[in-house]
């Protein structure tokens, strides 16, 4: 059984559905927002783990990986995520990898990788990114079945890869 964290504003953590442990790492999936719940999910799905929001994340805890997708406000990361963030450390914490539906659908995240590696934890340098909605009316729908399914593509991938 193996532990993922995915983190769009939510964390999410991952325990295998079977007792196979295909990557032999602790992994954790989390998340912070509704936009990155989703794609949360669907990460879970491909690569065998269960999302968990960022409240309920233990960063003492130790994680190989831990998959994370945080909402973005006004241009940046939500500053009480950023604090959470910083109690991060890279001797719980090996690699974060970093997905993101947000209303401009561009990395936005340079604020969170700076503290991230600040503590020496690794940052994938590839980052997930799609459309999501934002405010009321702008990107309705989105994400869409479509990013959902390409954001599992980028799991799966990015494990080949550790």
């Amino acid at each position: 059984f193996i532990s993922f964290i995915l983190i769009p504003l939510i964390i999410v953590k991952i325990k295998f559905y079977n007792k196979a442990e295909p990557f032999g790492e602790n992994f954790n999936n989390l998340f912070t927002s509704k936009n990155n719940k989703k794609l949360a999910m669907e990460i879970g799905k491909a690569i065998n783990v269960i999302p968990q929001a960022l409240d309920e994340f233990d960063c003492n805890n130790d994680y190989d990986v831990v998959f994370f997708g945080a909402g973005i406000y006004g241009g940046t990361v939500a500053p009480d995520v950023l604090s959470k963030l910083s109690s991060w450390n890279n001797a719980h914490i090996g690699k974060v990898i970093l997905y993101s539906a947000n209303g401009f659908g561009r990395n936005q995240y340079q604020s969170l990788i700076d503290i991230l590696r600040g503590n020496n934890i690794e940052v994938e340098q590839n980052i997930y990114v799609c459309v999501g909605q934002a405010f009321f009316f702008k990107n309705h729908g989105r994400p869409n079945a479509q990013d959902c399914e390409a954001a599992g593509r980028f799991a799966q991938e990015m494990l080949k890869n550790i």
